[in-house]
């Protein structure tokens, strides 16, 4: 965006942490537009520094507005004066999400004891209290969103990874994938105080895909496909037995086994058989 033949710097817009502003390696002179509620990294030929006042900015980074294109071709297209720009919300009650993945390991599903991989993704609710502290923390190079996720995975991915492991030892693998499961209070608390340190204020991290693999979850649902037939046959023979044999399911299992002898393969219900089975038994 070019104000007055300069570049005009605004936010993007958009839901992550960091923003990075479209306009980088910008003219002198150039203007940074900081609203209300936001922040601005301005990164100057390697330089940190930050703006979280609103606000109408003249930017100066060495690069002349009328020598950049002489300046660009004798350095064979790279600008020889770099700028960059991150925006972030400033709102205390504005919280963005940062979101990494697990490494992939193994894991034991509870009632099938099936194992099979996963790669758990994690979502944090974040917002960057500290700014000072954080562009002291984090390089230049690792700015933005899904920089900062790895960052943060490197550091915590082990001790999660091992909660994930705890928490499928108690919950089916499915539960934990489809159901949204949160952190105990000790990961929770862990997680919050790593990224303090950080200069970054979290409200929540949960696992929100599971990330189970193909092969895996094929087997986890051909086992819980056979185990909802078959409490659906309990709960035929059991109402058999009920109505029947006055909940005898000895009696039951003998008759259903010669009612479908005798029916062979008669697929509509048969009342003579029935009567036939019963009277046998009883």
């Amino acid at each position: 965006m070019v104000d007055f033949g300069y570049s005009l710097i605004v936010d993007p817009g958009g839901n992550e942490l960091l923003r990075r502003a479209a306009n980088c390696d910008v003219e002198s002179h150039s203007r940074l537009v900081v609203n209300p509620g936001e922040g601005c990294y301005i990164l100057i030929n390697g330089e940190a520094a930050y703006i979280d006042e609103p606000g109408r900015y003249e930017i100066g980074t060495g690069l002349s507005p009328y020598f950049k294109p002489i300046q660009v071709l004798i350095s064979k297209g790279i600008s020889t004066y770099t700028s960059t720009f991150y925006f972030w919300d400033v709102d205390p009650h504005v919280y963005r999400d940062i979101t990494f993945r697990i490494p992939e390991f193994c894991c034991t599903d509870l009632h099938s004891g099936l194992l099979g991989n996963c790669s758990p993704q994690v979502n944090v609710s974040a917002r960057i209290e500290d700014p000072e502290r954080f562009y002291r923390m984090f390089k230049a190079s690792l700015w933005g969103n899904s920089a900062i996720g790895t960052f943060v995975q490197k550091r915590v991915g082990s001790w999660i990874r091992q909660e994930i492991y705890q928490q499928c030892k108690e919950r089916p693998v499915i539960d934990v994938s489809g159901n949204v499961c949160s952190f105990t209070d000790k990961i929770q608390s862990g997680l919050e105080m790593f990224l303090e340190n950080l200069g970054i204020k979290t409200v929540d991290a949960q696992i929100v895909d599971f990330g189970i693999s193909p092969e895996f979850y094929s087997r986890l649902n051909g086992f819980y496909d056979k185990r909802a037939s078959a409490n659906q046959d309990i709960d035929i023979v059991d109402a058999v037995a009920q109505r029947l044999f006055n909940g005898d399911m000895e009696k039951t299992a003998k008759y259903l086994m010669m009612k479908k002898s005798l029916e062979g393969g008669i697929t509509e219900f048969n009342p003579l058989l029935w009567e036939m089975a019963k009277k046998y038994i009883d």
